[in-house]
């Protein structure tokens, strides 16, 4: 066992028997995302690491999600985006990107770009694009 967290992963339904098949576990709660009629809103309790991992493998295999990932021991809150084949992640905080800031109070350059990334990837995801 490993460090553990809660993981939220917004899908569109035609994934979800692919992607429940790479977690290699049943979500503890499933129900219809906030978005898009097409989207599934699934949680797992006390997952592995933020299932990093299996949301890597499931951004290379096509499958088109948001996932958000709790706090864990080793690591902080994350949210992961896999678009067309494409993979991102930040760091998190309430489910929202936040990048780095220097102690000059600038953001980082390379966080930043990051975070707008894994914004542009999200809002493929959530219009079917």
């Amino acid at each position: 066992m490993g460090d553990r967290c809660y993981l939220t992963v917004e899908i569109r339904r035609e994934d979800r028997d692919k992607f429940v098949e790479l977690m290699d576990d049943d979500p503890s709660q499933e129900e219809e995302a906030a978005g898009p009629a097409d989207m599934l809103r699934l949680e797992w309790e006390e997952v592995n690491y933020g299932a990093g991992s299996v949301l890597e493998q499931a951004a290379h295999d096509g499958l088109r999600f948001v996932a958000y990932n709790s706090v864990g021991c080793n690591y902080s809150e994350g949210i992961t985006v896999g678009h067309g084949g494409e993979h991102a992640e930040c760091a998190a905080l309430e489910a929202v990107p936040v990048c780095e800031v220097g102690v000059d109070g600038e953001p980082d350059a390379h966080s930043l770009a990051n975070v707008r990334y894994v914004i542009a990837l999200m809002k493929k995801v959530h219009d079917n694009t």
